[in-house]
């Protein structure tokens, strides 16, 4: 069960933001989808690494090193597939 608790403009009127409470019912598992759009290297991938692993970014990409699934990806420093 999720449930829009407050939504607004940033920037402007350029972004959106919303808070979301998120319930699991009893005996069903939690699956959870989430749209992250953003311009080139505004900190998706690092946002995804910080939400699913439970851990905070040492500044240096830590966090988004987690969820890259290729070697390109760390070598060019764009992610281009995650999951």
């Amino acid at each position: 069960d999720a449930a829009v608790l407050r939504k607004r403009q940033a920037d402007g009127g350029k972004h959106f933001l919303a808070d979301v409470q998120v319930r699991r019912k009893a005996g069903n598992p939690l699956e959870v989808r989430i749209a992250v759009v953003g311009n080139v290297d505004s900190g998706k991938s690092t946002m995804v690494g910080v939400l699913t692993r439970s851990m905070l970014d040492d500044g240096r990409g830590a966090a988004r090193q987690k969820v890259l699934k290729f070697s390109h990806e760390a070598q060019t420093g764009r992610t281009s597939s995650i999951g």
